[in-house]
């Protein structure tokens, strides 16, 4: 989660969707505390140096950009911070912000609370366990 998110104000949205799908959320800069890093699913500051579940992005099979950009933060989504068998999928207000760095398998452009809200209803359509 990244500025995009904070200017939106989406800690509602974002806290619906990952209680609804109970995907893992890490924040950074401006997103820090749109949803509470004691959130079960919310696994806190975005770092690897800082934060040993951040250092598990390498690997997941499917990234998730809310609003945040391919930069220096995420190593530009490129290995070995986010491998390269990963689908990314970006959602920014931004258009120019879409794959930038990396191509992405789903790019959506849009308010990032909107789009978290619309992912949320449509997730609790269908049934979601717990993940290790």
């Amino acid at each position: 989660m990244g500025i995009a998110g904070a200017y939106s104000q989406s800690g509602e949205a974002l806290e619906n969707l990952i209680e609804t799908t109970r995907v893992p959320l890490m924040t950074e800069g401006d997103a820090r505390g749109l949803v509470s890093d004691a959130h079960p699913y919310c696994y806190g500051f975005f770092d690897s140096g800082l934060n040993q579940a951040a250092k598990l992005l390498r690997e997941a099979d499917v990234v998730v950009l809310l609003g945040r950009k391919q930069d220096l933060i995420v190593g530009y989504e490129m290995a070995p911070v986010v491998s390269l068998e990963a689908t990314v999928i970006q959602i920014d207000p931004s258009e120019a912000e879409i794959g930038r760095n990396r191509g992405v398998g789903v790019g959506i452009v849009g308010d990032i609370s909107a789009v978290a809200q619309q992912l949320a209803d449509e997730a609790a359509k269908h049934s979601w366990s717990d993940l290790p």
